[in-house]
């Protein structure tokens, strides 16, 4: 089990990843500068290294909810990252890569989409009944 530190600091780390690698894919593109979509490509690239690590030896226990989200989005960076590999490979042998580049673009987007939500907290509909769960917190 992950605990919340550092659950945030994973989250946090693949959030800014994701930021930094999309800022570069989308000046990138905008500006014709296939090295900047490269750096793009490296970050994704980087951060699929720090999702493997983390699903490999982050202890991670996905009973939990907020720990199945951090092993899905892992493993959805993993795999991102692994077609930014191969968009860096075939940029390498001269083949176009434009296709994978905006599919990587686009989970790239779902993935940091994913990342900005928060986790609802417990909501009770029944005002009555949250009241009276903080009377009986209160007199023990």
């Amino acid at each position: 089990m992950v605990s919340s530190g550092t659950q945030l600091l994973v989250l946090s780390v693949l959030q800014y990843g994701m930021f930094i690698g999309l800022s570069l894919q989308i000046f990138g593109w905008s500006e014709k500068k296939i090295i900047i979509t490269r750096l793009a490509m490296v970050t994704y690239v980087l951060i699929a290294l720090f999702s493997l690590y983390i699903i490999y030896f982050g202890k991670l226990d996905s009973t939990v909810q907020a720990d199945f989200k951090l092993v899905v989005l892992s493993w959805l960076s993993f795999i991102n990252g692994t077609m930014g590999s191969i968009a860096l490979l075939l940029d390498y042998l001269k083949r176009k890569s434009g296709i994978l580049r905006v599919i990587i673009g686009v989970v790239a987007i779902v993935i940091f989409v994913m990342l900005t939500q928060r986790t609802p907290a417990k909501k009770n509909s029944d005002p009555k009944a949250v009241e009276t769960e903080s009377i009986q917190e209160g007199k023990q």
